[in-house]
Order: structure tokens, then sequence, then C-alpha cells
């Protein structure tokens, strides 16, 4: 049935004239439908909340108490009187529970939707807002929203096995979620490194399992051995604060998915029970580094099932979702293999392999959580040895786990690390705080489609519940570090989570929203990454004048720029206005950036080289054979390029391929070289930029002039250079050293005026 209730807020108020519509849209994630009027409402008396006839629910008076306390702690006291109206709407098959529709006139405001979707129009009402009043008085716009989500699935991860978070952190996560309409906090809660959640039956869980005698320092891949710190490390949370945390994102709307992992990362609770493992008599402790370790549960012992289904039962008692997450992933199979007990099962049960025993568990686990009316949920490695019947797959490793499930009509969240991770790096600098590699910007995220829609059919799309986030706590280490890793890049997850592709705008996004919510945080002393410029993107290019041309990504924020090369700071020239810039022939100029917010917090400094040289002649050779010479070396604490002069190569070659070093890749070896020498071929004359995209350093070399240097020891990042290249072939060298760990390396080129694209094999020949 549907119900009307009415909610009168009071205020003085007066109109004029509107702002533009970027400006008016401050809105994140972006409403699909959002129309300005041209007017807008200025309030310079406090609100008080009235509701007609004192008809309301307690969860609805506290989502119209948000807003009243918003207005109300910016203005003085002074009340006159202005109509809103909450028009409270059962979910139906043409209401989506999740919907709301806002209309701000100069009579009143009108808001509809469901108990969820007036929540989130209150959100959207607040993101509206000012940051700051002036001269007493704030201003919205007159609009109208219509709004739903295109996801039903939005969600945020967070590992507290590696490192603890306590619940007031927690409960601010939450909060933060729920500001931007994020509905789901799957919340990892075992591992090898820490059981965190209080389980009755079984307190050596938390008596044991809880605590590790001491953790890594730093980097694992930097030293060998490893540093540790020598502190006990633990925590873990009890069950009535569990239940609380429980009741607190239920006020906010957000769904809690418990992790409980097996049958791997199950060193803690092994350690803390030694017979759930397949050899009891082994001594085992807390893991104190990060990474995979063969300590699982045993799939052979009945035991073992009793245990996690004790656990279970436990999980379910104190979680209400739908979905309970078993993990499934990362799950080395070596205890198996020589385990008497899982190979006497797998021969009982006329399996194939270890992969068939794990999805037996998993079957077996699902029936269990089915019959208490669960679901479950797990890693893309599910798929590995078959899915069980009803489970739904969260694909990490990249898409085809979670194309491969939806063709199989399982429901998927897609969460690929390579655009998803908020672990990840969000910039080149050296700067950057330690994560654990890689590079993943607003940008990646924001043009990301969780919809694989050239690989699945318009049915198998549907299964496609939406996307996640993900945030492992390797290297996140306090609550700073933590709101650092997650903005800006959290605004970008809403806004692809929630918002039709046809609806976004990037430009919009990065050039007016973006620093309206960063503004926020900056009043909020809340740390987070100050974003570069916009038209500050790491390039290289040919020309003989040069337009640098940037704007704001911050609000009150400055820009500063050096030509040499230099690294700038606030000593370097002030931006202010488009600059130009002349680059003689046979010259270069190397541009760089930095963006200061007014707390003095900087952001990566980017840099754009811009050369005008000579056009390069092709050679007098017709090289036939395709592919080119390599060496390899091993076994040298490589720091830079120059170092492979100073090692023999233990190997060598012809590679064929386009350039990689995903030949050499590998878990155990450190410590390698490689020389690549041929010649590249190019179709056409022109202007050309060229770049190497490396973990660690590289050198790529033409006609053995150097073009782009990305050498050093460092996480994965992409350096450029350019080049007048005539139609041909041309020598090149690319020279590459990885040194602790990530060994990748590939070539790109991209012709002025045309795509970028990886350097084909067709491209390479050798003598």
């Amino acid at each position: 049935m549907q119900k009307s209730l009415f909610l009168f807020l009071i205020f003085c108020f007066s109109f004029g004239n509107a702002q533009t519509f970027s400006e008016n849209n401050s809105i994140i994630p972006a409403p699909n439908s959002y129309k300005a009027t041209g007017d807008s409402i200025r309030f310079n008396g406090r609100i008080k909340v009235v509701f007609e006839n004192n008809k309301f629910s307690a969860q609805e008076l506290k989502t119209a108490q948000i807003f009243e306390a918003a207005v109300n702690g910016n203005l003085p006291s002074k009340k006159e009187t202005v109509e809103v109206v909450f028009i409270a709407k059962n979910p139906s098959a043409s209401f989506n529970k999740e919907a709301y529709k806002i209309n701000i006139t100069s009579k009143k405001i009108t808001v509809t939707g469901t108990e969820e979707g007036l929540f989130y129009a209150v959100q959207s009402l607040l993101q509206l807002l000012p940051n700051k009043t002036k001269n007493q008085e704030i201003k919205m716009p007159c609009v109208t929203i219509e709004d739903e989500p295109r996801y039903s699935y939005r969600g945020l991860h967070l590992d507290v096995c590696r490192h603890f978070f306590p619940v007031d952190v927690i409960k601010d996560f939450i909060t933060q979620m729920s500001s931007y309409k994020l509905n789901n906090f799957h919340w990892h809660l075992t591992d090898d490194q820490g059981w965190r959640i209080e389980i009755k039956k079984y307190p050596k869980l938390t008596a044991v399992g809880s605590k590790r005698a001491q953790t890594l320092v730093g980097n694992k891949f930097e030293r060998s051995p490893m540093f540790f710190d020598g502190n006990p490390y633990g925590g873990f949370y009890t069950q009535e604060e569990i239940k609380d945390v429980v009741k607190f994102a239920e006020e906010h709307y957000v769904n809690i998915i418990p992790e409980i992992e097996m049958p791997g990362h199950a060193t803690a609770a092994v350690t803390a029970y030694p017979n759930l493992s397949c050899f009891p008599d082994r001594p085992y402790k807390v893991i104190e580094s990060w990474g995979v370790f063969e300590d699982i549960f045993c799939a052979g012992k009945e035991e073992t099932f009793t245990f996690l289904e004790d656990v279970l039962t436990e999980v379910i008692a104190l979680f209400p979702s739908k979905y309970i997450h078993i993990g499934g992933d990362e799950c080395p199979k070596a205890r198996w293999k020589v385990c008497p007990n899982c190979q006497k099962r797998i021969a009982a049960l006329g399996l194939k392999d270890e992969h068939q025993l794990q999805s037996y568990l998993t079957t077996r686990i699902e029936k269990f959580l089915n019959a208490n009316g669960r679901q479950i949920l797990g890693w893309d490695e599910m798929l590995e040895g078959g899915l069980a019947p009803n489970a739904a797959v969260m694909s990490w490793r990249g898409e085809a786990g979670g194309i491969s499930a939806a063709k199989q009509k399982h429901f998927v969240i897609m969460n690929p690390e390579q655009v998803l991770y908020l672990d990840y790096n969000q910039g080149y600098s050296p700067n950057e705080p330690l994560t654990v590699g890689r590079l993943i910007t607003v940008d990646k995220i924001y043009h990301y489609n969780p919809t694989p829609v050239d690989s699945l059919t318009v049915d198998e799309q549907k299964y496609i519940m939406g996307l996640q986030s993900n945030l492992w706590s390797e290297y996140l280490t306090s609550p700073a570090k933590l709101n650092y890793q997650l903005y800006p890049r959290v605004f970008a997850l809403a806004e692809i989570a929630w918002t039709q592709p046809q609806n976004k705008n990037y430009n919009n996004f990065v050039l007016n929203k973006m620093p309206h919510h960063l503004e926020k945080l900056e009043a909020q002393k809340r740390l987070y990454k100050v974003p570069t410029p916009f038209g500050s993107d790491e390039t290289a290019l040919i020309a003989s004048k040069y337009v640098l041309d940037l704007k704001p990504t911050i609000k009150n924020g400055q820009i500063f720029y050096t030509i040499d090369g230099y690294n700038p700071d606030e000593t370097a020239e002030l931006y202010e206005k488009p600059v130009t810039i002349n680059i003689p022939k046979g010259e270069y100029r190397t541009i760089k950036t930095v963006q200061i917010s007014p707390s003095g917090r900087k952001s990566s400094i980017n840099k754009i080289l811009v050369k005008n040289p000579d056009l390069k002649a092709a050679l007098a050779v017709n090289p036939t054979k395709q592919g080119l010479k390599y060496e390899y070396f091993t076994g040298k604490l490589f720091q830079q390029v120059q170092d492979l002069e100073l090692a023999k190569p233990v190997n060598s070659g012809i590679f064929e391929g386009a350039v990689s070093s995903e030949k050499w890749k590998s878990k155990t070896e450190r410590y390698i070289g490689l020389k690549f020498d041929g010649y590249l071929y190019i179709p056409e004359t022109g202007n050309y930029t060229i770049s190497t995209l490396s973990d660690d350093g590289s050198k790529l070399f033409i006609d053995n002039e150097l073009i782009v240097n990305n050498d050093g020891i460092h996480w994965l990042n992409e350096a450029y250079g350019v080049a007048r290249l005539e139609k041909g072939f041309h020598k090149i060298n690319i020279n590459y050293f990885d040194q602790i760990g990530g060994t990748t390396l590939s070539c790109f080129i991209q012709q002025e005026g045309k795509e970028k694209q990886e350097i084909k094999a067709s491209q390479l020949y050798y003598e």
C-alpha cells in the first residue's frame, strides 16, 4: 500500500538567478535525470522538521533529521516557513526500491521514494548544499531529479586481517559509503594473518588466531631476508560489536557481507586448531608477512566440515545478508596432494583432481548455507573445479571468470584487480606511499564498463549484479592511509555503479563535481590524494610551439610548473593562464606540473616532454627474419639498466612476438635483466610517441638514440619519448631489469593523429 508523508521544513527563503548547470549539479553519483529550471532558493533561517499528523517511522525521522541538522548547523536561529513534502512509496514493479525523485520549485521541495529512496534523496540534497555559507545563507538550485541505480550491487571491500581497524573506523567507512550510494560492505574477516571475528564455540580462533608475533616491515620484495618489527599485533571484533556495526549499517542502508575464507588463507585458523589441517603434528603460527601459504583446511576430514558449519552458524546469526562470502581464492593444493585423508576422499568420490575436491567442499558448504536460507558468494577460482549450483562469483582476476559464470547463468559481481583495486597506486610519483604496486587512476575507474557487452548476450548481461572495489590492507596501516587510498577514486566507483553510461560526463566530473567534494574533505581534515591538474597527463609529443593549457581539479588550490625538467614546488612559476612555450629546432622542453591544495597537500608531479627533432632517416637495410635477438641476465642485484653492462647473459636467443617480459615472469626468480636488439619497421613517415610500461626499469633506443628513459627501481610505470621517423627500418634496442618482483615490460607506439597501440610483432625484425 502506498502511503503519503508530509514533511514541513520551516525556514526563510528567497530566489535568485541560476548558476550554470555544471556548478549546480555537484551530485556524485550523477543522477540519471537532472533538469535545472534556472532559479535558486536561499535559506537564511534555521529549519524545523514537522510531520503532518505526526505520522512517521523512526527511520524516516532519522533521514529527515540528517537534512535538518546539515542546514541548521550553518544558519542563525531565525524561522519562517516553506513546504517540503516527502512521499514515501513501497517498492513495486514500476518503482525501484532505491529510486527517488526530487522537485525543488519556488514554492516547495517534494521528495518521492521508498524508505531507501528517501535516504538516497537526502544524500543528493546534502550534496546540493554549498560547502560554505555566504552572508549567513544557504543557496540551492531549483531542479527536477529522477534517479535510480544502474546496478543493484554497488560494493566496497575492506580487509581487516593484515591490518585491523576498530569499530569507529568501520562505522566511518560505512557512513562514507552510504553518502555515495554504495550499498554493500564486503568485510574480509579471516585470513592467514589474523582471525578477526569472535566465534563462541571456538574461542581459540581469537585467543590464538587473532594474534601474530610481529609484522613485516616495508615491501616484502625489497629485502632478503625480510625485516620484521618485533611487535605483537592483534585485534578482533566481539559478537556484540558486530551486532552494533550491523545495526549501524542497516540504518545507512548498507548490507554487510562477511567473508570467512575457505579452504585457503586458513593459517590463523589451523594455528588455533591444528587438527583442521592435513598434518596436525606440524608447528603452525599466524603468518607475519604477505602472500599465499600452503597450510589450508583439510577437505578429507569430517571434523573440518563440522567446524566450518559451526562457524557459519554463528556468522549467519550475526549477519542478515543474503550472501555469505566463503573466499575460495588462492588455494594451493600441495598439502592435499600428499594428504592421506584428502586422497582417500578424492578416490571415494571419484573426483578427477584436487580442484574438484575444492568444488566438492564449496558445493557441500553451499548446501548448508542454502538450507539455512543463505546464498554462497566466492572469488572466481571457484570456477576451476566446477561451480556449485547456486554460487555467485566475484571476478577479481579480470573479467574472464565473470563472463564464464554469467554464461553459465550464475550471478556475477565484477571487481577486476586491473581496474578496481584501491590498494594500488594512484600516481607515478616516487613520493606515493607504499602499496602493492600497479596504477589505478580516477580516469581508469571512471571509464570502466562493468558489463562486458561485447562478450555477453543481452540475456547473459542480466547476470551482472554490479561491481566492487577492494581494499586489501597489507600496507594499509592507518585510518589516514585508508582515506588516502579511497579518495578521490571512490567517487568514480560510485558513479559507474549508479549512473547509466549515457548520463556520465568525465570532464564535468573532474572539473566541477570532484573539486566540490574534495573541498568537503579538506574542511574535514580528511586525507585524500590531490589529483593532478586537468590537461597535465604524462605524454611526449613533437612541436615547435606548445600551449600549456591546464585547469584546476581542486578548489582554491594552486598549480605550479617548470619547463627545465626540475620538479616544481611553490618556488616555481605559478600557473594563471595558458602559457605558450617555444621549442627551437633540435631542442626539447620537459614540462613538469604540480597542484597544491589550500592545506599544502601536493599532487603527483606530471611530465610532458615536447621535442622538435630532425627526421631520422631509414636505414639502408632489409631484414627478413621476424623477431628480436635477446640476452637474458639473472642473479644480480640490478639497480639501473646500466648495471646490465657489468653482467654476463645466462642465455640468449630469438624472441618472437610483441616485446614482453612475460616469458621470464616467475614467483620465485628475482633480479632478472633483458636486452632486446633488432629493427623496427615504420610503415609511414611521421611523428611518433613511443613508451615503455615497466616494473622495474627500462630504456628504449632508436637508431642508437635514447628515446624512452624509464630507468630505476619503481612500481609499474609508463614513460614516454618521441621521434620523427622516416618510413622504413630503424635500429631498436630495449634494455630492462626487474629487481623485486612484478616483472612487467610492454612497449607502445602512437603515430600523430592515430590511436596508441602496442608495438606489433609484425614490426620487429633481426639480421
